[in-house]
């Protein structure tokens, strides 16, 4: 929870711009121009810097997870810890009619009524 709320904390309008600078999402005046080198350079600069202060926070909290783990006399690495709810369904998986109605405008109150 605390690595979520730094990593929120630490976002800037920038790197959120930027972001969708790299992916390739543009406004208008940006696809006339263009992106140049200059703002190319920033760009990475920042996604770097981004990827390094996650590294740091990791690597804090890797180390409070060595502390206290050992006592709890467990055998789980920080990576384990971490994914252990990866494969955990979060959402309901729509069959092909739940969408087709969901496009529709169909609710599910209007479906049982007929």
């Amino acid at each position: 929870m605390r690595m979520t709320d730094y990593a929120w904390r630490n976002l800037t309008q920038k790197t959120v711009q930027n972001c969708f600078k790299k992916v390739g999402f543009k406004n208008g005046s940006e696809e006339e121009k263009g992106v140049n080198e200059e703002d190319r350079e920033s760009i990475e600069k920042e996604a770097e810097e981004t990827v390094n202060a996650a590294n740091e926070v990791l690597e804090i909290y890797s180390q409070e997870w060595k502390a206290m783990k050992s006592g709890f006399n467990v055998n789980v690495s920080f990576k384990e810890f971490l994914q252990v709810d990866d494969s955990l369904a979060t959402c309901e998986t729509l069959t092909e009619a739940e969408i087709v109605d969901n496009v529709r405008g169909v609710s599910e109150d209007e479906e049982a009524g007929t």
